[in-house]
């Protein structure tokens, strides 16, 4: 959640983003110090062994978009 995200995406009758995010699972944006201390974590030493994955820090709001849209779980599938 930044000042410019707030401008330009939030509606203006939603200024918290409560309806925006109702499809995250952790229900609220994310802050930039998230995305920092895991920016960190990759550049040390930590991260030695992580390679060629992507890491989606989103708070679960691609799978909460993607089943409220009607995608089925795994487990609906088998």
């Amino acid at each position: 959640m930044t000042d410019n995200f707030r401008t330009f995406v939030l509606p203006a009758d939603d200024p918290d983003g409560a309806s925006y995010f109702a499809s995250v699972p952790l229900g609220r944006a994310g802050e930039p110090d998230e995305v920092g201390r895991a920016c960190v974590f990759l550049c040390s030493g930590e991260a030695d062994y992580i390679n060629g994955t992507t890491i989606e820090i989103d708070g679960g709001m691609l799978p909460g978009v993607l089943y409220e849209s009607g995608l089925r779980t795994i487990t609906d599938l088998l």
